[in-house]
């Protein structure tokens, strides 16, 4: 599960990249409303270990090292 706020109501695309940069999954890529939004992904088919969870807006990007663990 993954909980993000956004300020404004904006394209947001939220992608989950391994410790290499390839992105390994496209959770969200699509306008949403201001407020609060929480994602649920399914991590069972990727390999327990770290990876970087990215947030991005036109207002700007954030980034987030998440592990994942079976």
């Amino acid at each position: 599960t993954c909980n993000y706020t956004l300020g404004t109501g904006e394209v947001a695309r939220l992608e989950l990249f391994n410790m290499l940069g390839q992105s390994i999954a496209v959770l969200a890529d699509e306008f949403q409303s201001a407020g609060l939004h929480q994602l649920n992904y399914n991590v069972a088919g990727l390999a327990e270990g770290m990876y970087y969870l990215r947030l991005s807006t036109r207002s700007g990007t954030v980034s987030t090292v998440v592990n994942i663990a079976h």
